[in-house]
């Protein structure tokens, strides 16, 4: 019987080796694709539940509402709630909000850009004739520009007010550099404001927004209603200020005798009047101007980083102490610094009276690449590639009925990053820019 059988796997030994192989190679690979479809199971939830939000969930909108890019390339173009143009009606999303399988529907309506109330800041105090030459810049990520600088002279005058002082300044300047304070304003910067609905976000994304529901806020000048505002701790405005101080090359005698001068040919000769009461004069204009030749005795320099210090509607105030150091509000103290850095405390409220719409980005696809043509360039040099539209939302005057933002609280991107939904459409995301393979 053996034998029979040992000469049967004779005959057939090649067919067997073959069997033995596809067996081993069987018991060895169906565990190992078993783990791979079990993997690959597991990588697609993962894929989609850690890494979809934003990208998948459901964006409600008008039919025609599509760009012309996305008809093309078959995708939301990023940034798109940035616009403010269509969507659905109050109603519509509570039908949405009603639906059976509907768990989540977070509305989120963009209400233009805005800029905060416009700040200043004060420098500390220069008893001889000083001129300031502030000079304001930013940044695309590879260029800076120059955006604005202003001029101020501070001079001695024993007869010239209570303060011993004259200002010689712009008109643009006033109420900001004067006899009793030398300080600046800010440029202002342009912030989108999205409304949301607080519930509905919380469960999107898991960020409690409960400041946003504060009540009884007040206007620190008005009887307008405040609406309250969450701001983004990320949130960069790339804004440096280069102060350079000189000290001119006048005494006191020569001071006062120039002033003087200038006080009776403008016709401002009582003292209790500032200087500035005259600001658009052409006769001003020419004696202000030819101070700019006065030559300097003495120069200091300093540079002052707002980039991570502005945020949308924040009244954060600033303040330059006796040495020189950039101070938020909270940090500042009458008894340390003196009464003087106070007067720096200025806002500008009536910027909040109008908002800006920005168009869509003109995206255009040549031989396969996506680009966007530049359709201006501000007189700073600053490339604009999009329209801006400023819009008179309230009258200047109606203090009582007029709405005015305030800023209650910050959400952080960085620390809820993996939460986050709908980041490419343009209420969370803050994509690194790059140029030629390049972050800038």
């Amino acid at each position: 019987m053996k034998a029979l059988i040992y000469k049967q796997l004779k005959k057939t030994s090649g067919q067997f080796l073959l069997t033995i192989v596809v067996l081993a190679l069987l018991i060895t690979f169906i565990p190992m694709a078993l783990s791979t479809l079990q993997f690959a199971d597991r990588t697609v939830q993962l894929e989609i539940n850690d890494f979809a939000r934003g990208s998948y969930d459901l964006l409600v909108r008008p039919a025609d509402a599509s760009s012309e890019l996305e008809e093309k390339i078959g995708i939301v173009e990023e940034n798109y709630l940035g616009v403010g143009e269509g969507g659905i009606s109050l109603a519509e999303w509570k039908d949405i909000l009603d639906m059976e399988e509907v768990d989540t529907a977070a509305p989120v309506a963009s209400l233009g850009y805005f800029t905060p109330s416009q700040l200043s800041f004060a420098l500390p105090l220069i008893e001889d004739p000083v001129r300031y030459t502030a000079t304001f810049h930013t940044t695309d990520g590879l260029q800076d520009y120059v955006i604005r600088e202003d001029i101020a002279y501070s001079l001695p005058h024993p007869n010239s007010s209570v303060y011993g002082r004259d200002a010689v300044i712009t008109e643009d300047q006033i109420n900001v550099f004067s006899e009793h304070t030398q300080g600046f304003l800010l440029p202002l910067s342009y912030h989108p404001i999205v409304a949301v609905d607080p519930d509905e976000e919380k469960k999107l994304t898991g960020i409690d927004y409960y400041p946003i529901k504060a009540t009884n806020l007040t206007h620190p000048m008005h009887d307008g209603e405040m609406m309250p505002v969450v701001n983004i701790k990320e949130t960069e405005v790339p804004i440096k200020a280069e102060i350079l101080i000189e000290r001119l090359g006048l005494t006191e005698e020569e001071s006062t005798e120039m002033i003087g001068d200038a006080r009776k040919k403008l016709g401002v000769e009582d003292i209790n009047q500032p200087l500035t009461s005259a600001p658009d004069d052409l006769l001003y204009l020419e004696f202000y101007r030819s101070l700019h030749d006065i030559e300097s005795v003495d120069k200091t320099q300093y540079i002052y980083d707002f980039t991570n210090k502005i945020a949308a509607m924040n009244e954060t105030r600033f303040y330059i102490d006796e040495d020189y150091n950039l101070l938020y509000e909270y940090e500042y103290d009458f008894d340390v610094h003196g009464e003087s850095g106070a007067w720096g405390f200025i806002t500008y409220y009536y910027v909040q009276n109008v908002f800006y719409r920005l168009s869509n980005i003109n995206y255009q696809i040549e031989e396969g690449n996506i680009r966007v043509p530049m359709i201006a360039e501000h007189e700073s040099g600053v490339p604009i590639y999009r329209e801006l539209t400023e819009i008179q939302r309230q009258d200047i005057e109606d203090f009582e009925n007029n709405t005015y933002f305030t800023t209650v609280g910050e959400i952080s991107v960085s620390e809820n990053e993996n939460t986050l939904a709908a980041s490419p459409l343009g209420i969370y995301n803050y994509e690194e820019t790059t140029y030629q393979g390049k972050t800038v």
